[in-house]
C-alpha cells in the first residue's frame, strides 16, 4: 500500500488505509464505524475523480476519532517498538495486525504468546539454540525472532514473560541483534516489534523493557466505546449469526432501542468484544428454542443472567492480595528493627508463610498447574505429595484454597 505525505488523509486511498485495512483485520467496530459511513458517502465521487473532500471527512468524524486515526497512522509508519495496552477482549491482536499491514514491511508477521509458553523454553523459542546447547537441543533452530526478518514480531502477553528472559529481549529491541541459545555469534535482524499487554500486567515488565516501548496504542474498554458507538452491538449481533450460519437477517432484536440500551448498561469486566458476543450467543440460542423469529429483550435477560452466574465460579483475582503481601514483606526487611524480639519468631513465620503464598499465586495467576511446574523442575510424584504437606504446615491452606 503505498502512502503519500505525513498525513493519512493526503494518502492515494485514504478509503483503503482506514475502512478496507480495518476492516480487513476486523477492527471496523473498534475504529472505523463511523468513518465507513462517510467513506462510503464520498465513495461514489472518488470514483469519479479520485479526489477525496478532506476537509469534509476531517470535518464530519469529529477531533477524538481523528486523533486516533493519526496515531495509527504514524506508530504504522514508524520503525520504533510499539506497545499495545488493553483489556483481554479489547482487540489487541487485531491491532497488532492492522499496525503490520499499514506498516508496508514487507516480511511476515510472525506471532507468539509469551504466556502460553513454558518459561524454560521461551528463551529458546524467542531467540533460538545450537544443536546441544541443552538437554533435548538435537539439533539447531531459528528463534522466532529470525523468522520475523523484514516483518514484524507480534509478542502476546508480554507481561507475563519471565524477568529472566526480559533483560536478555533488550538486546534484540535495543540493538537489534540476537544470540542463539548456546553460541556466541552474534547476528543483526531487521525486526518490528509489537508487543500487547493488559493493564494489571503492566507490574510485571521491568523498568527497562517497559521504557523502550516508547511508542504506545491504549485501547479502550468495550465498555467505553459503547456510550459513543452503540452500532458496535448490532455489528456483533450480525457477526455471531454468521458465524452461527444463519443470515444477518434471521433473528433481528425485538425492539432494537430497548436491546442496545440493556446491552450498554452490561457490565463487561471479563472479555470485553468477547464476552459480549458470549451473551449475544445465548440469547440467540434462548430465542431459537422458544422458535421465536425476534430475540427479546427477556432472551437477553437470561443471556445477561447465565453468563453472570457462570462469571460467579471464577476464581477472584489475586492481584491486590499479592500486592498486600509484596507490601507487608518491603515493610518487614526495612524496617526489622521495628520488630520486637520477643515477636520476631511469629513475624519470621508470617513472612515464610507469605513468600510461599506469594510464589504459588504468581504461577496459578500465569495459567499453570503447580503439580506440571514441579514435575518439570525435576520432582518427583512423592516431592510432590511432599511439598503439599509442608505448604498446608506452613499456611494452614492446601493447594485447593489457592485455586489449583
Amino acid at each position: 500500500m503505498e502512502m503519500k505525505g505525513t498525513n493519512w488523509l493526503e494518502s492515494d486511498r485514504p478509503d483503503m488505509f482506514v475502512a478496507e485495512t480495518l476492516e480487513k483485520v476486523g477492527l471496523i467496530d473498534e475504529w472505523g464505524w463511523k468513518l465507513k459511513n462517510i467513506l462510503d458517502g464520498c465513495k461514489e465521487n472518488y470514483l469519479k475523480s479520485k479526489q477525496f473532500d478532506a476537509k469534509k471527512i476531517s470535518r464530519e468524524i469529529g477531533e477524538e476519532l481523528r486523533a486516533e486515526f493519526k496515531e495509527i497512522y504514524y506508530a504504522a509508519n514508524d520503525k520504533e517498538p510499539i506497545m499495545i495496552i488493553g483489556e483481554t477482549g479489547t482487540g489487541k491482536e487485531l491491532m497488532a495486525d492492522a499496525v503490520h499491514v499499514l506498516s508496508g514491511r514487507k516480511g511476515e508477521l510472525k506471532k507468539i504468546n509469551c504466556a502460553a509458553i513454558p518459561e524454560t523454553l521461551l528463551a529458546s523459542e524467542l531467540f533460538g539454540h545450537e544443536k546441544d546447547a541443552f538437554t533435548g537441543a538435537i539439533q539447531k533452530k531459528d528463534g522466532i525472532i529470525r523468522m520475523a526478518e523484514g516483518g514484524t514480531l507480534f509478542l502476546d502477553e508480554i507481561g507475563k514473560m519471565s524477568k529472566d528472559t526480559q533483560p536478555h529481549f533488550l538486546r534484540a529491541i535495543d540493538k537489534k541483534e540476537v544470540v542463539r541459545l548456546g553460541s556466541h555469534k552474534v547476528d543483526k535482524i531487521d525486526v518490528r516489534i509489537i508487543a500487547a499487554v493488559q493493564p494489571q500486567d503492566l507490574k510485571g515488565l521491568l523498568p527497562d523493557l517497559y521504557c523502550r516501548f516508547q511508542e504506545r496504542i491504549e485501547i479502550s474498554t468495550l465498555r467505553d466505546k459503547l456510550i459513543a458507538m452503540p452500532e458496535i452491538i448490532e455489528s456483533r449481533l450480525m457477526a455471531v449469526l454468521r458465524r452461527k450460519g444463519l443470515k444477518e437477517n434471521d433473528l433481528p432484536f425485538e425492539d432494537k432501542q430497548s436491546a442496545v440500551d440493556l446491552l450498554k448498561s452490561y457490565d463487561y469486566k471479563v472479555g470485553n468484544y468477547r464476552e459480549l458476543e458470549t451473551v449475544l450467543m445465548s440469547a440467540i440460542n434462548i430465542a431459537r428454542s422458544h422458535s421465536r423469529k425476534t430475540i427479546s429483550d427477556e432472551d437477553l435477560n437470561k443471556a445477561m443472567e447465565k453468563n453472570n452466574r457462570i462469571n460467579s465460579y471464577l476464581p477472584e483475582d489475586q492481584g491486590e492480595n499479592i500486592d498486600r503481601q509484596r507490601n507487608y514483606l518491603a515493610e518487614f526487611m526495612r524496617k526489622p528493627a521495628n520488630v520486637k524480639l520477643s515477636g520476631i519468631m511469629d513475624h519470621a513465620n508470617k513472612m515464610r508463610a507469605l513468600i510461599i503464598e506469594e510464589k504459588i499465586n504468581s504461577v496459578i495467576k500465569s495459567g499453570k498447574s503447580i503439580k506440571s511446574v514441579l514435575l518439570g523442575e525435576g520432582l518427583s510424584e512423592k516431592d510432590y505429595q511432599n511439598f503439599r504437606k509442608k505448604v498446608v504446615l506452613i499456611t494452614g491452606k492446601n493447594l485447593k484454597e489457592f485455586g489449583n
